[in-house]
C-alpha cells in the first residue's frame, strides 16, 4: 500500500518526516523478486497516478489496483488483505494490511527527524512486528530544506 494524499504534504511540514519514495519501493520490490519466483505485486494507493509514474511496471509482474478513491477504500483493503506479504509505506492501513496478510511486511523505518514531535506519538517498534523489515528512509530532502 503506498500512502499519498494529505501525507505528502503533513509529513514534511508537520511532522520532519517522509513518506515511501522511488527508492524505497524499488529497494522492496527487489527483496521479494530476488526471493521468490515470479511474484506479483498488487499497488494500491491514494494517489495511484504517482504510483503509475513511479513505480516501475516494465517486467510485467505489477498491477495498479483499485481507483485510488480515499472514500472508498474497502475494496484496496478486500484485495490486499488476501496476498502473501506485504509492502507498506507510511500509515495503519498499510500496518492492518500486513497484520491480517501475515508473511512478510516490508515497512519505511526511521522516517522522520530526530527532533520530530511524531516519534513522540509514534513508536516504530510497538507499529511493527519484530519479524518484519525495516528499510531506512532517505531523510535527505528534509535536510535540504533547513
Amino acid at each position: 500500500h503506498v500512502r499519498r494524499g494529505d501525507y505528502v504534504h503533513v509529513m514534511p511540514s508537520t511532522w520532519k518526516g517522509v513518506i515511501g519514495d522511488k527508492a524505497y519501493f524499488e529497494k522492496a520490490m527487489a527483496y521479494f523478486r530476488n526471493k521468490y519466483q515470479e511474484p506479483v505485486f498488487v499497488v494500491a494507493s491514494n494517489g495511484m497516478s504517482w504510483c503509475k509514474e513511479n513505480i516501475d511496471a516494465s517486467k510485467g509482474d505489477v498491477y495498479f489496483s483499485g481507483d485510488g478513491n480515499e472514500a472508498s477504500p474497502g475494496n484496496d483493503f478486500a484485495i490486499l488483505v488476501h496476498c502473501n506479504h506485504t509492502i507498506l509505506s507510511v500509515g495503519t492501513f498499510g500496518f492492518w494490511v500486513a497484520y491480517l496478510v501475515g508473511g512478510e511486511a516490508i515497512y519505511l523505518s526511521n522516517f522522520t527527524l530526530p527532533e520530530s514531535e511524531f516519534r513522540k506519538v509514534y513508536k516504530e517498534e510497538a507499529a511493527n512486528l519484530p519479524e518484519w523489515m525495516g528499510i531506512k528512509a532517505d531523510l535527505s530532502p528534509l535536510l535540504n530544506h533547513h
